[in-house]
C-alpha cells in the first residue's frame, strides 16, 4: 500500500510540473481508449444477436449474385441482388435450412385512405416466413399468413411511427392506403425497431407477392439454419 502512495504521490507531482503536457496525455490515452471501445461496440452491434434480428448467429445472408461465362472466365454481369428466378429455381429447392427467407426492398408513394397527403416511404416485400425469422412484437394487429402471401394479397404491417404519421391517433388496423396508387388494407402495427437492425427494416412490410412484376425483381435471401454447423452443407 505504502508503494502505491508514493507512486501517486509521484504522479501528481509530475502532474503539477507539467499541467499543458499532462491535460494533453490524458485526454490522448482518454480518446485512444475511446476509439477502441467505438470500434468494437460497433463490431459487437454488427454481428450481435438483438430484437427483432434475434437469429444472426444461425443466419446465412445472400446479398449479390454474379454471372460467370466458364469457357472465357469472363464475369458478365453483377447485381446486389438475387434474381427471383433464380431463388425459384435453385435456392428454395434446398432443404437444409430451417427457413429460406426472401425480401424485396423498394420505395414506394404511399397515401392514406381520405388523404391527400402523400409520403414516399421505403417498404420491404417478405414472405410470410420473414415473421418467424424475426421476432417482431405486434402492438396492435398480427402478420400476413401463408395462405395470404400465396395469394398476393395487398395487406401490410406498419411500424408504429408509419402508424403515427399516416393515421395519427386513429386505430388503423382494417384502414387503407394507397401504395404506388394500389389499395393495401393495414393488418398489424410493430412496437418500434432498431435503426441497427439493417436487414428487417422499413417504413412498413407487404407480401412481396402484391407487388406488379416481382418476378422481375431481385431479393436478399436469408437461411436460417438448424445448426451453426450446417453453414458448409
Amino acid at each position: 500500500t505504502s508503494m502505491y502512495r508514493i507512486y501517486f504521490k509521484q504522479a501528481l507531482q509530475m502532474l503539477k510540473q507539467n499541467p499543458f503536457i499532462s491535460i494533453i496525455s490524458i485526454l490522448g490515452t482518454a480518446l485512444a481508449i475511446m476509439m477502441i471501445m467505438t470500434v468494437i461496440v460497433t463490431s459487437e452491434i454488427q454481428n450481435a444477436s438483438f430484437s427483432p434480428e434475434v437469429n444472426r448467429d444461425r443466419t446465412l445472408y445472400l446479398h449479390t449474385f454474379t454471372t460467370w461465362d466458364t469457357i472465357t472466365n469472363i464475369q458478365n454481369s453483377n447485381s446486389t441482388g438475387i434474381p427471383y428466378s433464380f431463388c425459384k429455381d435453385y435456392i428454395l429447392p434446398i432443404k437444409t435450412p430451417e427457413l429460406i427467407v426472401e425480401t424485396d426492398l423498394c420505395q414506394t408513394i404511399v397515401k392514406p385512405e381520405g388523404s391527400n397527403d402523400i409520403h414516399l416511404l421505403e417498404a420491404l416485400g417478405t414472405d410470410a416466413d420473414f415473421w418467424e425469422l424475426y421476432t417482431f412484437t405486434f402492438v396492435q394487429g398480427k402478420p400476413y399468413s401463408q395462405e395470404e402471401f400465396e395469394s398476393g394479397l395487398r395487406a401490410a404491417v406498419l411500424r408504429e411511427r408509419t402508424a403515427r404519421m399516416l393515421f395519427k391517433d386513429e386505430n388503423p388496423i382494417g384502414k387503407s392506403m394507397e401504395v404506388n396508387f394500389l389499395p393495401y388494407r393495414i393488418v398489424g402495427v410493430v412496437k418500434e425497431i432498431s435503426p441497427l437492425a439493417k436487414e428487417s427494416n422499413a417504413a412498413f412490410w407487404i407480401p412481396y407477392t402484391s407487388l406488379p412484376q416481382y418476378e422481375n425483381d431481385i431479393f436478399r435471401i436469408m437461411l436460417l439454419a438448424r445448426d451453426k454447423s450446417d453453414f458448409p452443407k
